[in-house]
């Protein structure tokens, strides 16, 4: 039987654990791997990334050695600027295109951000901008010796983020595009439709009960739009 992987990128200073419990739910026929980031899991030290780029061709290594016969993609928040500058590099390395591809939480890459200022924050401002997107649990900030040691990696993904430079294709995305958005989120509704113009025969779109990190509550509901599309 042949697999189909599903390459996993994670959201800011997220790993591969993000995605293990989605993978319960899986069909046999798909196999998840998580592209772990440097500085964090099994990569913990190594050098972290501070730009879309160096992550980018990070996976292409992998993609390089391996060379999956069917595969997919899933990204999640940054992740889903990583999927998306990684479907033009395939390309660009004249390999077969995904089947498919998942991008969540994520308003389309040419949307204008207004940059946060992460490389001018000093610690005390990054944990509070940190504190303030909901993402990490509130045990993490009363133990500052752990925080010691996750924040130059969470700060290194959001610093690549807040300096992305998304540059127009004239090539829109060719394979079968699902969107996975929260109801809560902060991103609007309106940009996350958006996704339209950057996919040739558009997109599906479900949208989750919750906010920006609705995959806590929705690993079976996800894992089940997954298998049917592949």
């Amino acid at each position: 039987m042949t697999k189909t992987t599903l390459i996993c990128f994670p959201y800011a200073g997220g790993s591969s654990a993000i995605y293990k419990p989605i993978d319960g739910f899986l069909s046999e026929k798909i196999e998840l791997v998580t592209m772990e980031l440097p500085g964090r899991g099994s990569r913990f030290s190594e050098k972290t990334f501070t730009t879309i780029d160096e992550m980018v061709n990070d996976a292409l290594l992998w993609f390089n050695e391996n060379q999956p016969r069917n595969y997919a993609l899933l990204g999640y928040s940054m992740g889903s600027i990583v999927a998306y500058e990684f479907y033009y590099k395939i390309l660009q390395n004249r390999f077969k295109p995904p089947l498919h591809m998942f991008l969540a939480a994520c308003e389309p890459v040419g949307v204008k951000r207004k940059p946060k200022g992460i490389a001018q924050m000093s610690d005390s401002e990054f944990i509070n901008f940190l504190m303030n997107m909901n993402g990490t649990p509130k045990e993490v900030f009363a133990n500052q010796e752990l925080l010691d040691i996750i924040i130059p990696s969470i700060r290194a993904d959001f610093l690549a983020v807040d300096e992305y430079n998304y540059k127009p294709r004239n090539l829109q995305i060719g394979c079968d595009v699902t969107v996975f958005a929260g109801e809560d989120d902060s991103i609007s509704r309106e940009n996350i439709l958006l996704w339209d113009k950057y996919v040739r025969n558009g997109c599906k779109y479900k949208f989750f009960k919750g906010d920006h990190f609705f995959i806590r509550d929705s690993h079976n509901e996800i894992a089940e739009i997954i298998n049917k599309a592949l």
